[in-house]
């Protein structure tokens, strides 16, 4: 099968791009790489660098006739300050989105799959773990335009009849996820010899799912013939505290977790429901939190 990924370079995609060549899929990656990595990308995929909003983009999904398209190119640089030059770039990201499904829709691909954010989405929501019917209202300017991209893709699916799934995912971690992440944040400091920070007061939770299980989350997206918005995520909660000691345990660490504010802890509390996308798609989590850090772990040691 040819499969189109964008953003491919990135933390998810360059992941998913090493399950479908396994698979023996003909990979397409489309990646600016101003956030991904080319040393991420397999070889065996086919690599084009570029930005999903330039004009050759259509023509390049009129040229490879792809017959699903991953969408993993997201808005992350809107979390930047709205007085910073990449913000101002992103703000196109509407029109961007539309003109990658007007591509699609003309080589009518099988399904067009997309990645959402689970938290920003959801924001400071009453039911936790909350399902994909609770009344979303993004607090944060990010959230919003994961909100506004998905109701992009529903709007045009059902104009013109395109299949599609939209993943809103929890908090992924695993191999090659950026520095930023808490997990790997903290998980490198301990290995440095450094004193790990930990964002607010430590109560913060999250819902943190692993790439293997988010992988095969994409596959089941792909292979079913279900249409809609899909959480994925562990349905429990874990606090950045919790996060701190399972890391120590696992790397015999003595100390304690410097705590400091910030104005960019994001939400207090978050996990997703995932009784739909296990009802209808049959997927749910098959590595636990403490499998997960442990291959994490070892993936940052082979790495330093």
């Amino acid at each position: 099968m040819k499969i189109l990924v964008t953003g491919g370079a990135g933390f998810i995609g360059s992941n998913l791009v090493d399950r479908l060549v396994s698979n023996g899929d003909e990979v397409i990656v489309v990646d600016n790489l101003s956030t991904g990595k080319k040393e991420n990308i397999n070889s065996k995929a086919k690599f084009i660098q570029l930005n999903t909003s330039s004009k050759e983009m259509a023509e390049i999904i009129e040229k490879e006739k792809p017959e699903i398209i991953y969408h993993l190119a997201g808005p992350i640089h809107l979390r930047r300050s709205i007085d910073d030059p990449l913000f101002q770039e992103n703000l196109n990201i509407l029109k961007e989105l539309k003109h990658l499904l007007d591509a699609a829709h003309e080589v009518s691909v099988k399904k067009f799959i997309m990645i959402s954010s689970g938290g920003a989405v959801y924001s400071e929501a009453s039911v936790i773990p909350t399902p994909e019917d609770y009344p979303a209202h993004p607090s944060s300017l990010y959230g919003v335009m994961n909100l506004a991209l998905e109701r992009l893709l529903q709007d045009y699916a059902e104009t013109y009849n395109l299949p599609y799934i939209i993943l809103r995912l929890s908090n992924v971690y695993g191999p090659r996820q950026w520095e930023s992440g808490i997990i790997p944040s903290v998980a490198t400091k301990m290995l440095q010899g450094q004193q790990p920070i930990i964002h607010g007061d430590g109560t913060t939770t999250r819902d943190f799912i692993f790439i293997s299980d988010v992988l095969e989350a994409l596959r089941l997206a792909a292979d079913s013939g279900k249409t809609g918005i899909f959480n994925v995520g562990s349905s429990q909660e874990t606090s950045m505290t919790e996060v701190f000691k399972i890391i120590a345990q696992r790397l015999s660490w003595k100390g304690d977790p410097i705590y400091e504010e910030s104005s960019d802890a994001g939400v207090s509390r978050n996990a997703l429901d995932r009784s739909k996308i296990q009802e209808e798609l049959g997927w749910k989590p098959q590595v636990s939190f403490e499998q997960g850090i442990q291959q994490t772990i070892q993936a940052l040691q082979e790495k330093n």
